[in-house]
């Protein structure tokens, strides 16, 4: 028999920033559903971790990455008073484009 009161809170895991930065490489976006008291906690900390990561690869000769973290945040419509943070990874100086052509040279 399942407890009602189950459903009423949403199940909640620990991560690391390393998880949370880790999975973002891999999907270069993700969603996370937390409290509101938790937000500016998250969104520093994972960038306190991109920078302290890119120093390190910077102190052992390697090219560390030059994306940026990009931060959306918007209302759970799941869990109610809950905020979905969505995470991008932003290539720096890269823009959407449907179609990239050269045109023809006409031989005179």
């Amino acid at each position: 028999m399942s407890d009602p009161l189950a459903s009423a809170f949403p199940e909640e895991s620990e991560v690391s920033f390393a998880e949370i930065y880790s999975t973002l490489c891999l999907n270069d976006e993700l969603i996370l559903t937390l409290d509101p008291i938790s937000l500016e906690s998250v969104k520093t900390g994972l960038k306190n971790y991109k920078a302290k990561l890119a120093k390190k690869m910077k102190d052992e000769g390697l090219v560390p990455d030059s994306s940026t973290l990009a931060f959306v945040e918007y209302p759970s419509k799941e869990f109610k008073g809950c905020i979905c943070l969505k995470i991008i990874l932003e290539k720096k100086g890269t823009f959407i484009i449907k179609k990239m052509e050269i045109p023809e040279k006409l031989d005179d």
